[in-house]
């Protein structure tokens, strides 16, 4: 008598999936492509910056539960917006992308305080993989730490 097993599925995204995400990326075609990849997948909404300085500028003025940071870009990479963002008091979830995705890579991406590290291209199961790895977060926590 055959066995019928569930297929081995993900466990299911935790709300910051769904929530307001920053793709971070000097591409274009890349961040268009990560954009209907979040908001199909996971119904996320989408916003946009194109190198780490843009997106220091668009997580001071907005709240974001998910940044999707290239590591790789002009003027600031994502290494060195991330250490920025971790210390002007930015708690969202940090996830490093990049072509490379080598354990050195890794390694760099995780000590400038990114939360997670996927190589490109995406897939909608890795970053829900990813996401439920990193737990949910407490709410209010893509807010960034007020002091005084």
């Amino acid at each position: 008598m055959p066995t019928s097993e569930p297929p081995n599925r993900p466990a299911p995204p935790p709300r910051a999936a769904s929530g307001r995400w920053l793709v971070v990326d000097d591409e274009a075609a890349w961040r268009d492509c990560a954009g209907r990849l979040l908001r199909t997948a996971l119904g996320a909404q989408v916003h946009f910056a194109a190198d780490g300085l843009e997106a220091i500028v668009a997580m001071d003025s907005q709240d974001y539960d998910v940044v999707l940071m290239d590591g790789a870009m002009p003027f600031m990479d994502g290494a060195e917006a991330t250490q920025l963002l971790r210390q002007r008091g930015h708690r969202a979830l940090i996830i490093g992308v990049a072509g490379e995705a080598s354990p050195a890579r890794r390694g760099q991406a995780l000590a400038a305080g990114m939360d997670a590290f996927l190589g490109k291209p995406l897939c909608a199961v890795q970053l829900a993989e990813c996401l439920a790895q990193l737990g949910p977060r407490a709410p209010g926590a893509r807010s960034r730490v007020r002091t005084g």
